[in-house]
């Protein structure tokens, strides 16, 4: 520790995570940046998380633990840890107590927010499970403009914003937001990304500098299962793309992913999704103002359908991964 303000708060909410708690904290406890401080806000666990984070707050005095009696759901008590957060830090850190940071990640991150002020957002590339993630840039693209970044991504780019964990935020950004994830928007992470970078800038670096879980019962993995890249783009389309874009691109777009995400729905009758992989893509909609039109998601399932019958093979292989892989009813 410096003595002075802090160079990073570095926050994990978590709520009955004992399985994967104390890797995560030694992940962060790792790190080749030594000036940060370390919140393990505890949403009320019951399955002995509390006494792990106890032990390991006893033994480092950079970590501050906060158990709050009141159970609150994922995204208010994501805010109510980060309010915890020392404003005089510079930059804030999320990692979700189920993830890890490989030993560079905090120096690196906070060296490429310290070279240019108008980054707005810092990413890296992250291990997915088992497979490298957020690798959609060039490799000589480490400062991007922030708008020309969202209309990429419109544009069918990939997607490179990734979760909490793989993001460094500037701790003033963090505070001057009363809220800063919106706990109405179903893709809270990614618009808290996107409004951190328009008219500004997205750092990022090459290298691999977390891991994100999802073999257990994480968002991440819900949202992998209910296929939102469609519903993503056309909500963020319809949130911010007129921003970004002029009303001819615009109106080309939103219709291109109106079909698109109506394939998405049609398919998803075909397969009998779960109630709540339609209350997913509808609170989405509500959230942005569109419409799920009844008939255009009948065409869809008839496109959807066409594409099984010229593809039998190829169907019957789609059919049965996701049999296999089928979200659980609620």
């Amino acid at each position: 520790m410096t003595g002075s303000a802090t160079t990073v708060s570095v926050v994990t909410p978590f709520y009955n995570t004992a399985e994967y708690l104390g890797e995560c904290i030694e992940s962060v406890l790792g790190q080749t940046l030594e000036d940060f401080e370390y919140i393990l806000a505890d949403n009320a666990s019951t399955d002995g998380s509390t006494d792990i984070a106890k032990e390991y707050a006893s033994k480092d005095a950079r970590i501050r633990l906060v158990r709050y009696d009141e159970h609150l759901p994922q995204v208010p008590n994501y805010n109510r840890a980060l309010r915890e957060a020392d404003c005089s830090s510079r930059y804030c850190k999320v990692v979700q107590a189920d993830d890890l940071l490989m030993p560079t990640c905090l120096e690196d991150m906070v060296r490429l927010a310290d070279s240019d002020p108008e980054i707005g957002l810092v990413g890296s590339y992250t291990v997915l499970q088992n497979r490298v993630f957020l690798d959609g840039l060039d490799f000589y693209e480490r400062i991007i403009d922030g708008d020309e970044f969202l209309r990429r991504y419109l544009l069918d780019g990939p997607y490179i914003i990734g979760n909490p964990t793989t993001h460094l935020y500037r701790m003033a950004d963090v505070k001057t937001r009363p809220c800063f994830y919106s706990e109405h928007a179903p893709f809270e992470d990614t618009e808290a990304a996107v409004d951190l970078v328009l008219g500004r800038k997205f750092g990022f670096v090459h290298q691999t500098l977390s891991f994100v879980r999802t073999s257990n019962e994480s968002i991440s993995r819900r949202r992998a299962d209910y296929n939102i890249d469609a519903l993503t783009r056309r909500v963020l389309l319809e949130k911010y793309g007129r921003r970004v874009f002029d009303e001819t691109t615009f109106l080309r777009l939103r219709k291109r992913l109106a079909r698109r995400h109506n394939r998405v729905l049609g398919e998803a009758m075909l397969l009998r999704q779960p109630d709540t992989f339609w209350a997913l893509h509808q609170d989405a909609c509500d959230d942005a103002g569109i419409r799920i039109g009844r008939l255009s998601m009948y065409f869809g399932a008839l496109i959807v359908a066409l594409r099984w019958l010229a593809n039998p093979e190829g169907t019957v292989r789609r059919v049965w991964g996701w049999l296999r892989n089928r979200p659980r009813r609620d």
